[in-house]
């Protein structure tokens, strides 16, 4: 069993209601069902009052001032994505656990994380191998080679692994500070996760994850190779080549709850809306 220092941290913000209720809070009945016990921090930047009711039993952690903007790559690419995404630089902060589970809100857990948890790792994450490290930022190329880092693959951050203990005392948030400072905003085309990226390989802490850890939208489910079958919990998962998926990511801005799923082709499979739809919180349709 994981340990009492360990917790699951997700990220909240106001500025879209219906991917709180349908994304943030599935995402926490997913770990609730599947690994209870295990508490919850929200880390959260603008929650209303109202907003933050809803998040009953959950550590909720304010964070004053984020420091960090979307370049304007983002902004034009991914208009959907707030500047609250930058909560995730901020892990060290929550001071109450050791280690820590990052799940992005708009995943779902389909079984207990008890390995994960017991990683000897500073940061985990899944390494996308279609997505060129240098990709994730502007002059790619040229900025990895100015900070010695080779080319590779770029991580994904929907779901992360993080030693607290580690990084309260080298300082994730600091070297985050750092390389924003030294190359400028728009550097950073995906956001935290191109400073995340940055991070991880510039101080070597990566360790990769297999992707049943984070079965994602792009570019898995398109690939169409996956089955849905009954885990060993009984929630529906993929079934891919490498085994049952853990945790399912629906990367991009098209959401299982997004008026457009209804216009797809064999939405349902391309999708895995099922692994979300088990569940759905009350009210999200």
């Amino acid at each position: 069993m994981a340990s009492v220092s360990s917790c699951f941290v997700l990220v909240a913000s106001s500025a879209d209601e219906r991917y709180l209720e349908c994304g943030t809070l599935t995402a926490i009945q997913s770990i609730r069902t599947t690994n209870p016990g295990i508490p919850l921090v929200v880390l959260h930047h603008d929650l209303t009052g109202d907003q933050q009711q809803l998040f009953e039993g959950v550590f909720l952690k304010h964070i004053q001032d984020i420091d960090f903007g979307l370049s304007q790559w983002s902004l034009t690419a991914r208009p959907d994505i707030p500047a609250t995404c930058f909560l995730t630089l901020f892990v060290e902060c929550i001071d109450e656990f050791d280690v820590a589970v990052y799940i992005d809100a708009d995943a779902v857990v389909l079984e207990p994380l008890d390995e994960l948890f017991g990683l000897d790792a500073p940061l985990a994450a899944r390494l996308m191998e279609d997505h060129p490290l240098a990709e994730h930022f502007e002059n790619g190329d040229e900025l990895l080679e100015r900070e010695h880092i080779a080319p590779g693959s770029a991580l994904n951050n929907g779901i992360m692994r993080f030693d607290l203990r580690y990084w309260r005392s080298h300082s994730l948030l600091g070297e985050a500070r750092g390389l924003y400072a030294k190359h400028g905003i728009d550097a950073f085309r995906y956001a935290d996760q191109s400073l995340l990226n940055l991070v991880a390989y510039k101080t070597g802490t990566l360790t990769p994850l297999p992707r049943t850890y984070n079965f994602s939208r792009y570019p898995d489910m398109l690939r169409m190779e996956h089955t849905l079958v009954k885990n060993r919990e009984g929630f529906t998962a993929p079934l891919i080549r490498e085994g049952i998926a853990k945790v399912v990511h629906w990367t991009g801005p098209l959401k299982p709850w997004s008026a457009e799923v209804e216009q797809l082709d064999d939405s349902r499979a391309a999708l895995c809306l099922e692994c979300f739809e088990q569940f759905r919180v009350h009210g999200c349709r």
